[in-house]
């Protein structure tokens, strides 16, 4: 799981893991955390956003399945660099045609919706993505989320 700093990364982790909101400080490195949900187990690496991490994130997706990446649905002016990171991820890692899963968080105070974020982001031109999705999430009550893991666990399954 990778994406913007503040975007609500280890806020979605501990959703998934615990079902419920906990207050965090921003990471600093990585937190690593096992998530069973439904038919499927991940291992679910939330590697923090600085930018000295950034050239790190090779070393972390070697043998995964998906990408998840969370961004912040209140800053528009971040949707060039969300846009970059994951179409760097996807050419430059052994993650071409992976399923990649967008949870754009903050939803209940978004200044764009699911469809202007598409708009935006532009995945459909990122040479060697896989399915994707953007589902739109808000961190702190849950909402959404289940609604991106339930696509994300179909995808799997039809992959295995």
């Amino acid at each position: 799981m990778l994406g913007q700093n503040a975007a609500g990364k280890t806020t979605i982790l501990f959703q998934m893991k615990l079902g419920q909101y906990i207050q965090n400080l921003p990471t600093i490195q990585f937190n690593v955390e096992s998530v069973e949900y439904k038919n499927i187990k991940l291992t679910i690496w939330d590697i923090a956003a600085q930018q000295n991490l950034r050239e790190l994130y090779r070393h972390y997706s070697k043998g995964k399945y998906a990408l998840i990446y969370v961004l912040d649905s209140t800053n528009p002016n971040r949707m060039d660099e969300a846009k970059q990171t994951i179409e760097k991820v996807i050419q430059s890692q052994d993650m071409n045609g992976i399923p990649v899963l967008i949870l754009a968080n903050k939803q209940d105070i978004a200044t764009m919706n699911v469809s202007e974020i598409s708009n935006k982001l532009q995945l459909h031109t990122i040479k060697g993505i896989g399915q994707w999705l953007i589902q739109g999430c808000c961190a702190k009550n849950g909402e959404g989320i289940c609604d991106g893991l339930d696509w994300l666990s179909s995808i799997l399954n039809i992959q295995q």
